[in-house]
């Protein structure tokens, strides 16, 4: 099995932007061996690292399945806390991935591994990864660096929309069309007061339980997502 824990993806250093680290970062297990892209429904919850599968059954119901990948209770009433100290805590930034404005995936890559964007000026949308379900209570901030023509492009997260896949996945638009350019997401840390919050212990009323998620973006996490070429 892939590498996992329940330490915090803030405790961990910025790492080196071409380190094997991405594919730890966020700490989940991979129910697929090696793919990346199998962990973005798999959430720390009060029953352990769970595969999340939100669905619209076929008499038009919302249902919702949880698979158990390593079961690990927190031993506290609080998801996710009390893991001794190995406390995972808040939600973290596991890993990043950008579309369309219709949600299709950039995955195709020119020579030299950049993500290629082709066309023009494109809205592009970043979606950043939690390892725990959140909630968006307010707007957030995270910018993409130009690194060849074009100029720094700022995102920002509708919290309206909240969250998807595992009730985990928040996106960030573009303000209209993006230049053509290169563009790397960095390490950084997003931008925005208390914008996210594990689903659980969510809302005022919680106090002093509510759990505000890390706005860290490490380096390894940054790595997670290459970096993309906008060309005519």
């Amino acid at each position: 099995m892939s590498k996992w824990n329940f330490d915090s993806e803030a405790n961990h250093t910025e790492g080196d932007l071409n380190s094997r680290n991405a594919y730890v970062a966020g700490n989940q297990p991979a129910p697929r061996a090696d793919v990346l892209a199998s962990k973005r429904n798999v959430i720390l919850t009060n029953q352990g690292w769970v595969r999340r599968n939100n669905y619209q059954d076929g008499s038009g119901n919302r249902r919702q399945k949880n698979e158990i990948l390593v079961a690990a209770h927190p031993g506290n009433v609080i998801a996710n806390t009390g893991y001794a100290a190995n406390t995972a805590g808040l939600p973290d930034v596991a890993q990043l991935y950008i579309t369309t404005a219709a949600n299709v995936e950039h995955i195709t890559t020119l020579a030299n591994g950049n993500l290629s964007i082709t066309g023009g000026a494109a809205a592009v949308h970043v979606h950043a990864v939690f390892n725990e379900p959140v909630v968006s209570g307010n707007a957030a901030t995270l910018v993409a660096t130009a690194t060849s023509s074009g100029s720094n492009e700022t995102f920002t997260s509708v919290p309206s929309e909240g969250a998807h896949t595992a009730n985990n996945i928040v996106v960030f638009k573009s303000a209209g069309t993006v230049a053509v350019g290169t563009y790397k997401i960095k390490a950084q840390t997003i931008g925005g007061t208390n914008p996210f919050e594990n689903v659980d212990n969510a809302g005022s009323d919680q106090a002093t339980d509510r759990r505000f998620a890390h706005l860290k973006i490490s380096g390894a996490v940054s790595n997670t997502l290459a970096a993309f070429t906008i060309a005519s």
